[in-house]
């Protein structure tokens, strides 16, 4: 392929008319994915503290065709990310090298975001979203209904909602806690379309959800990954 490429591009170029804004909607696409904007406030320590939390998963996820049980324990690693106020929360699987979901929470003055997010087929990577949250999505019961945007590495975008509908007290890591639960709605569009819901009880002044409810549908190039999960986050194991 590369040797047909070549001359090609060689051919092209002594033709001296070539439009010069031809290949940008290609370079912007597969431009660098940068930090957006930053929520308001000054940064203050970390957003969800640390440490290594056990968690139980039930779901299947299915592609090409076939439906994988990933029902068993799972770990939720907690740990501070690149800037200031900035923490990094990373899902596994049982027995999976690499996280199927990273999410940073990044914590101000003003309250606690999600900056960034990043969904990965654990059955094929072709199939890979890593994404940042314009403004932040706010994680604060007072936040209200709050629209959200973004952008995604490969030329796809995001867009949807997500709403606060109850709190209420509850147990988490051997505590008593109040529990926010928020629901999201985002669609996906571009090279990889599609849509996540999701509903979490999200324990109040951390920004880790106790429990999620995930169903995330996904297309590229014409194949689908689809996965339905339910996990729980259990006690913070400290640190490894």
């Amino acid at each position: 392929m590369l040797g047909v490429i070549g001359p090609i591009a060689v051919a092209v170029s002594a033709c001296g008319a070539v439009n010069a804004d031809a290949g940008k909607p290609a370079a912007e696409r597969f431009a660098m994915l940068e930090r957006g904007t930053t929520p308001e406030g000054t940064p203050i320590t970390a957003a969800a503290g640390s440490g290594v939390f056990a968690e139980e998963v039930s779901g299947s996820v299915a592609y090409l065709d076939v439906t994988t049980d990933v029902a068993g324990p799972g770990v939720l690693t907690v740990g501070p990310g690149a800037i200031p106020g900035e923490t990094v929360l990373s899902h596994f699987g049982h027995q999976q090298q690499f996280p199927y979901e990273v999410m940073t929470v990044s914590a101000t003055s003003t309250g606690r975001y999600v900056t960034g997010l990043a969904v990965t087929n654990p059955l094929d990577t072709r199939i890979t979203l890593q994404c940042t949250i314009l403004g932040g999505l706010r994680l604060d019961p007072t936040a209200g209904p709050q629209p959200v945007s973004g952008r995604c590495s490969g030329g796809t975008t995001l867009t949807g909602t997500s709403t606060v509908t109850g709190s209420r007290d509850g147990q988490w890591n051997g505590k008593a806690v109040q529990l926010h639960t928020i629901r999201t709605d985002i669609a996906f569009d571009g090279p990889v379309a599609g849509t996540l819901r999701q509903t979490a009880d999200t324990v109040d002044g951390i920004g880790i959800a106790a429990r999620t409810e995930l169903e995330t549908t996904l297309e590229a190039s014409g194949v689908r990954f689809q996965q339905n999960i339910v996990r729980t986050v259990g006690q913070n194991q400290g640190t490894r």
